[in-house]
């Protein structure tokens, strides 16, 4: 009798052990089932196949015919953009600092492409007020103003605050204050 119970005991124990085992492969093949499914999917939903051999990338210069195409669409370009102004009215522009070292400002002003405008320097501290000027130009796709030299001028040491006015008979505006430190 005791070796029964024992044998009973024991294949009950074994049985418990298998069937905690089925639980855990059942477990684990549905996991992998699911991140195959996941991976597929994420597979699938890439828009470019393209690749890297189907991308030619030409190296060699611009011919005539392109560089005369890139010159009609910036003139279309700044054409739309100028006709967004009422006749007589100037187009309101906001002139960018883009560097204030090596004693000279530099400048530019998108949504106008013209050469004919001069970039005004105004600098400001305390009470004393200084300006220097330069002229407009076209650059790409906007116009770029000539570095604006600040050196050689009656500008006393420190932080000095400096405005961008750009004015032409098409457009005019005046930039954020920006901190120039004289030396």
């Amino acid at each position: 009798m005791r070796s029964m119970i024992k044998n009973k005991k024991y294949t009950s124990n074994r049985l418990r052990g298998l069937l905690s085992r089925k639980r855990l492969l059942v477990i684990l093949a549905v996991l992998l089932v699911g991140f195959g499914a996941f991976a597929l999917t994420r597979d699938n939903d890439k828009t470019d196949t393209k690749s890297p051999s189907d991308t030619t990338i030409n190296t060699q210069p611009a011919t005539e015919a392109e560089k005369s195409e890139a010159e009609r669409a910036k003139e279309r370009i700044a054409e739309s953009e100028q006709s967004t102004t009422t006749p007589g009215q100037k187009k309101t522009v906001k002139p960018v600092i883009t560097d204030t070292s090596n004693n000279s400002i530099k400048a530019y002003v998108s949504g106008i492409f013209e050469d004919s405008g001069s970039c005004t320097a105004t600098f400001t501290k305390g009470g004393t007020s200084l300006t220097k000027t330069s002229s407009g130009f076209k650059n790409v796709s906007y116009t770029q103003c000539e570095p604006i030299k600040y050196g050689d001028s009656s500008l006393s040491s420190g932080k000095w605050s400096v405005t961008i006015k750009y004015s032409s008979a098409t457009a005019e505006g005046v930039s954020d204050a920006s901190t120039v430190d004289v030396q």
